[in-house]
């Protein structure tokens, strides 16, 4: 049986760096006197922090496939995905009147979850292709 976890430089670097970022999000949102305005917690630190969760999620269901699907999910889901998502996320409004209005960290947890249904079928796909 192949061992996948021996050469996995580029989703352990990214597992490592998606946990410091969560780490930094838990101890920034916990511990520290929160001198931010609402509109930096809620436009900013709270999408980071979903973008980092969902992320560290990714990044462990990698660790056990090859690598080359990794840098393959990259280059054609998740870097395209990602700019959508960054462009739909800055056009939304950080705090709104509105009783049914979404922000900043809804759009992006939402859209990791759609991307996550992208990335399982992606996975199997490359899986049969590399196989074959």
């Amino acid at each position: 049986m192949k061992n996948h976890l021996s050469f996995k430089r580029l989703p352990f670097i990214t597992l490592i760096l998606s946990l410091l970022t969560l780490a930094g999000y838990l101890f920034l949102m916990l511990c520290v006197d929160h001198g931010f305005g609402v509109e930096t917690i809620v436009g900013v630190v709270k999408p980071i922090g979903a973008f980092a969760l969902v992320m560290v999620l990714f990044s462990f269901i990698f660790l056990f496939f090859p690598e080359v699907i990794f840098k393959l999910w990259l280059k054609r889901i998740a870097w395209w995905y990602g700019l959508g998502l960054l462009i739909i996320t800055a056009n939304t409004p950080v705090l709104s009147s509105n009783v049914l209005a979404v922000d900043r960290s809804q759009i992006v947890f939402g859209g990791m979850v759609i991307l996550a249904v992208i990335t399982l079928p992606f996975i199997v796909i490359m899986r049969r292709r590399l196989k074959a």
